[in-house]
């Protein structure tokens, strides 16, 4: 058992515990996508075979010329949910993921309309729900379910009450056929069973393990399922081949049994298990809310043993089978490690912008790393470096990514990063000042949000990232982690201006806040309104004035040295440093009484005299030295000064 697939099997065994924290396995595995364009190219994707779904959502996401609006501040509202506590519901996967998104959607809507999530035009909510939520490895769907489920959630997304809103919900599994069966119909089987003497109930049998949206058995494979395969592949091969000299092959019943003809002994047949294995997909659907609003289908490529319901179960877990765990698009397996799973998406054009959302209504740009893509530096290895000074936001959608994973080498962005575990984890962090080791200190700066499904009511409560006993029961009430805005780095103005508060903003928020006794007293600075923010802006605006005279002063200061070392410095010169506060002790005589008892007497009083300016040469060494280090200062005042004006302080 390969290092990876223990870490994985022991996953499953601890998230069925109350955990505090899980590190998954290494994942081997692309993108979703057969193919990943430049995401803001306006070249569509190939139609591909009915039974995959990659391209079932926009992969272009175009940019506006002239942005509707400029992204001054990132919010992010999680969804907190444990899975391992989760009360299994016996439906399908298409119809718990129904269920839950429009759970979901529905209470969103309600913080907006009470104004408890930030709704100002500048700001951008990111919505995101964790690695399995809407439906899990034991619930794959099949891929025409998956399409009708990105139908369904892009539906919900389209509200116009979510226009300055991006959704990043829970990853959805589905299960895609074995290539090999891409050009076999149900209709070939009597024909592959005539000519191979094969029973047609065995060759029935192993079709529908092939094409059916349930797993792999991690099973020896039967001859017949052998004969399936090598009959598929030569049928593959026939039409690739076709296709490079611009033609079709018309795929008859004499076609499929000349082939049938060449395949003496099934049982002496190896297996390409990316051609002869189904086909795990896990990807999270990044949308855009509002009417019109642009989409993109994000894919895990690390797959680890939580991905699969047989898998997870270690009684039912066999090495000798792991290659039989395939990814889809980027067919990356289980048995691969960092390095093959990178070289494999690279192969089939999986990029940093693969992993990357632009959002043109908000100008916003994320990037999405589900779970080991993240923990395994996947993400880092293919995207980071291109994306790290280009995105807004870093998101990672997980089920076991303990908190102590994170850290800025596995990847970073602009202004925010943020995880949400589907065992009961959730963070946001502040990356402007390029560190995130510390993303901690922003554990003051969520509130918990509890919505009663019964009562239709909030409440607020003072929560922390790993709080895990804070999470959604799906039944009676919904949990999430709202954080406080973080202002992206920019060059306009102050952080927050008077006017975009109008609408009143956090004032669902503030009344929550005001009525838990046991929130702390900062809270409520975080989430200001327009009457609080009237009060900061006068104070930044005198701070501005304050930090302007400061500059001015050491400018004057500096003018009043530069005479003082020129070649004719006059009484003039000598007089204005004297009557200088700074530049009275640099010039002055310094004078200390002395004291007779020092027992009982007070801290003397010191005093300045005027040096006789004959005697001026004698400070010019210390003056120099003074200058240089004053205008020194003077520069970081500045700096301190600008980002002040720009809102960065």
């Amino acid at each position: 058992m390969s290092g990876l697939n223990k870490v994985g099997s022991n996953v499953i065994q601890v998230a069925k515990k109350e955990v505090k924290e899980i590190k998954q396995p290494k994942q081997d595995n692309k993108l979703a996508l057969e193919s990943s364009p430049n995401p803001n190219s306006n070249v569509k994707p190939k139609k591909m075979n009915a039974k995959h779904i990659a391209e079932a959502a926009p992969i272009n996401a175009p940019k506006f010329e002239n942005p509707k609006k400029e992204t001054k501040r990132v919010q992010t509202v999680q969804l907190k949910v444990n899975l391992s506590k989760l009360a299994p519901d016996n439906k399908p996967g298409l119809a718990t993921l129904k269920e839950r998104s429009k759970m979901v959607f529905d209470t969103i809507e309600k913080m907006v309309d009470k104004k408890i999530i930030d709704t100002r035009k500048s700001s951008t909510t990111v919505v995101t729900m964790p690695e399995f939520f809407l439906n899990d490895a034991s619930k794959t769907m099949s891929p025409p379910e998956m399409e009708q489920a990105i139908t369904y959630l892009k539906d919900l997304a389209k509200n116009e009450k979510f226009e300055n809103l991006v959704f990043t919900p829970g990853s959805m599994l589905a299960m895609h056929p074995a290539p090999a069966m891409k050009h076999i119909k149900s209709s070939d089987l009597q024909t592959i069973a005539e000519t191979m003497k094969l029973d047609i109930n065995e060759v029935k049998e192993a079709y529908a393990e092939m094409t059916s949206s349930s797993e792999e058995k991690y099973e020896k494979v039967s001859n017949v399922r052998k004969a399936l395969i090598g009959v598929g592949d030569q049928l593959n091969k026939k039409v690739a081949n076709a296709a490079k000299n611009n033609n079709k092959v018309n795929i008859t019943k004499e076609v499929i049994a000349d082939i049938c003809k060449t395949i003496k002994d099934p049982s002496n047949l190896k297996i390409n298990p990316r051609s002869g294995f189904k086909q795990m997909q896990n990807c999270i659907l990044v949308m855009e809310g509002g009417k019109n609003g642009q989409n993109k289908l994000i894919n895990k490529t690390a797959p680890s043993d939580i991905d699969s319901a047989l898998r997870s179960d270690k009684k039912k877990n066999s090495d000798k089978y792991e290659d039989q765990l395939v990814y889809y698009p980027a067919k990356t397996m289980f048995k691969d490690n960092r390095k093959q799973i990178i070289n494999k998406a690279s192969h089939v054009g999986i990029n940093a912008d693969s992993f990357a959302f632009h959002s043109p209504k908000n100008d916003f740009d994320m990037a999405v790393a589900i779970c080991l893509d993240y923990s395994e530096q996947i993400y880092a290895g293919i995207a980071d470096e291109k994306n790290k000074n280009k995105i807004d936001q870093l998101h990672v959608s997980s089920a076991g990514v303990g908190m102590r994973t994170v850290n800025k080498s596995y990847g970073m962005s602009k202004s925010a990063f943020s995880l949400n575990d589907g065992f009961g984890s959730a963070l946001s962090a502040d990356v402007s000042t390029g560190d995130l080791d510390k993303y901690y200190l922003r554990d003051k700066e969520a509130v918990g949000i509890s919505y009663s499904i019964k009562n239709e009511t909030f409440s607020a409560e003072p929560t922390n990232f790993e709080k895990k006993e804070f999470y959604s029961d799906m039944k009676d009430n919904l949990a999430f982690q709202i954080d406080a805005p973080i202002h992206k780095p920019r060059t306009v103005s102050n952080a927050s201006s008077v006017s975009s508060f109008d609408g009143n903003p956090n004032v669902g928020m503030q009344e929550l806040l005001g009525k838990n006794e046991k929130m702390p007293n900062n809270m409520k600075s975080l989430f200001p309104t327009k009457e609080t923010i009237k009060n900061e802006d006068s104070k930044w605006k005198e701070n501005i004035m304050k930090k302007e005279q400061e500059v001015k002063d050491m400018g004057n200061r500096i003018a009043i040295l530069d005479r003082l070392l020129g070649k004719e410095p006059t009484q003039k010169d000598w007089d204005d440093a004297f009557n200088d506060p700074v530049l009275k002790k640099l010039v002055a005589k310094k004078n200390v009484p002395k004291i007779k008892n020092k027992k009982n007497s007070k801290k003397p009083k010191v005093t300045y005299s005027k040096v006789p300016f004959n005697k001026l040469a004698k400070k010019i060494g210390g003056i120099g030295n003074f200058r240089t280090e004053h205008n020194n200062l003077r520069d970081e005042k500045l700096v301190e000064l600008n980002k002040l004006r720009e809102g960065k302080l």
